[in-house]
């Protein structure tokens, strides 16, 4: 960590490492130590972590790019909606609803996506325990 203290005269700088509970402990033999809450102001972050965090998200990524993939060059061309609605004045302010109907495709893509879902939070939270 670097920091700078400034006074009307002058500028100070200062430079700061972290250093582990078990160096104080080496230095400080008699010293009593409270609990650690937390993570420290230049205390170095779980970089194996977020690193393996961002490789589950890319490869689950590519699974639902994949996912989407299957299900979209295997799905039916069928018609949904079939009439017509003609408007001759650009001001007309009368509302035209459509009847009911559904796009199975998004709803197997939909239910696909959850059950992955619910795999990639179990998945982490098993890897998360395995690397602690």
């Amino acid at each position: 960590m670097v920091s700078i203290e400034q006074t009307p005269d002058s500028y100070r700088w200062f430079i700061g490492r972290h250093i582990s509970v078990d160096e104080l402990k080496k230095a400080f033999p008699t010293t009593d130590f409270p609990p650690k809450i937390g993570v420290g102001m230049v205390e170095p972050g779980d970089v194996l972590l977020k690193a393996n965090s961002f490789a589950i998200t890319i490869a689950m990524t590519m699974v639902l790019f994949v996912l989407q993939l299957v299900l979209f060059s295997t799905a039916k061309n069928t018609t949904v909606f079939e009439e017509s609605y003609t408007c001759t004045d650009s001001l007309n302010n009368k509302t035209f609803v459509t009847p009911l109907f559904i796009l199975m495709a998004m709803l197997k893509m939909l239910a696909m996506a959850c059950m992955l879902m619910c795999l990639i939070r179990g998945l982490k939270h098993r890897l998360y325990w395995l690397m602690m």
